[in-house]
């Protein structure tokens, strides 16, 4: 069977939006951001450092995150369920060209004033890849 590091990479690749699930005061909420992902499956986006995810990682430095390629209703499913720590980030990132080429925009990928980079070190990523596991989770543990 495929080397599941394999199929991670494959999902993160061909994916673009990690959904961020956050605690604070106001309870329970869930961010969409654009992501791009380093060889060792760090996770980076840039946000508002005003918004309500970017808020709730001062308090709550430990979040969830489903990353799920674009599917139609009759293809096998797969997808990521990640865990892990999110730090926020002063300066740039190593890899924001390819943040920039993966929103497919033609503006600078410079932060603007209020923006900030933010990234993910998981602590595990469970895969869901229903054409080589059904529906049987694989784990990996960092």
């Amino acid at each position: 069977m495929e080397d599941i590091r394999y199929l991670i990479r494959e999902i993160l690749e061909e994916s673009y939006l990690l959904h961020l699930a956050t605690k604070d005061d106001g309870g329970l909420w869930v961010a969409s951001v654009i992501y791009v992902a380093s060889r060792d499956f760090t996770l980076y986006w840039k946000s508002r450092i005003d918004a309500r995810h970017s808020q709730a990682f001062i308090h709550h430095h430990y979040i969830a995150g489903t990353i799920s390629p674009c599917f139609d209703a009759f293809s096998l499913q797969k997808g990521l369920q990640i865990y892990g720590a999110v730090q926020k980030i002063e300066g740039e990132i190593p890899l924001a060209e390819c943040y920039q080429n993966k929103r497919r925009k033609e503006y600078p990928h410079v932060l603007k004033e209020g923006q900030s980079w933010y990234s993910l070190q998981p602590s595990l990523i469970e895969l869901t890849y229903e054409k080589y596991f059904a529906f049987e989770k694989k784990r990996l543990v960092f």
